[in-house]
């Protein structure tokens, strides 16, 4: 008796998804740049790319950490350089923790001023 039935085992009768373009690969990483909500490298589909977009993740975030970090630093650098000038400004250079204070009531005195002129319009 024959079966009717197509033999699973055969590996030719196992349908394989097409291998995906260098550019559907570049088009992946881009999107996951614009949102890296996912671990790229375990995209379905693009398992053949696994290593490759596994080491383009790591490199990425790499990237972006060394950025925000750099940035960090400029932005500590800029506050201590303000706190500099207005400690020198209220007489008593070096104070940074008076001056540091000074300014965060001015930012505040600010924010109620602006708060008030839309009550007022």
């Amino acid at each position: 008796m024959t079966d009717n039935f197509p033999n699973l085992s055969d590996e030719s009768m196992i349908k394989r998804p097409a291998k995906r373009t260098s550019d559907e690969v570049e088009k992946l990483k881009q999107d996951w740049k614009s949102d890296p909500c996912w671990d790229l490298e375990l995209t379905e589909g693009f398992e053949d790319y696994k290593e490759e977009l596994l080491e383009f993740r790591t490199k990425t975030e790499a990237m972006w950490t060394e950025e925000h970090n750099r940035m960090k630093t400029e932005q500590i650098a800029r506050q201590i350089q303000l706190q500099t000038l207005k400690a020198e400004e209220l007489g008593v250079p070096g104070n940074l923790e008076l001056a540091k204070y000074i300014i965060e009531l001015e930012h505040r005195i600010f924010n109620l001023e602006s708060a008030i002129e839309r009550l007022d319009r």
